[in-house]
């Protein structure tokens, strides 16, 4: 069982690193949650960002998923990140992409998610896009 420090205020849960993905979540003092994902995601991996994203609909006024350094995006991922978008949309908690003009835009645009997701290509912009939701 890999050791975790100890969780504060502003990361939890603790960055999850399996392999070929490292997941970290933060929230903001507005309880923005911000989800970074860097490496691949595919079908050994989704479970990690399914797992730091699973109770974060509490109490946050939005997500913020940055997937800018995903270097790899299976149809796996694009279908976690629409029924992510459900669950949250569900909840009230709206959700911003970022996407970068990559590995996981492909992904998307190929496998049709991209039609049913809020995709941006900077921090800036999605960031901009929750606060006016």
């Amino acid at each position: 069982m890999p050791f975790f420090p100890e969780p504060d205020a502003n990361r939890w849960p603790p960055p999850l690193d399996t392999p070929g993905v490292t997941v970290t979540v933060t929230r903001d003092r507005a309880s923005l949650a911000q989800v970074v994902v860097v490496g691949e995601l595919d079908l050994a991996t989704v479970g990690e960002l399914e797992a730091a994203t699973g109770g974060i609909s509490r109490d946050s006024v939005g997500v913020l998923l940055d997937l800018s350094r995903v270097d790899f995006c299976a149809a796996t991922a694009a279908r976690f990140l629409v029924s992510l978008r459900e669950r949250l949309a569900d909840a009230g908690v709206p959700l911003a992409l970022v996407v970068g003009k990559g590995a996981v835009q492909r992904c998307l645009d190929v496998t049709g998610a991209a039609a049913r997701l809020p995709i941006h290509h900077s921090r800036a912009a999605a960031i901009a896009e929750l606060e006016h939701t």
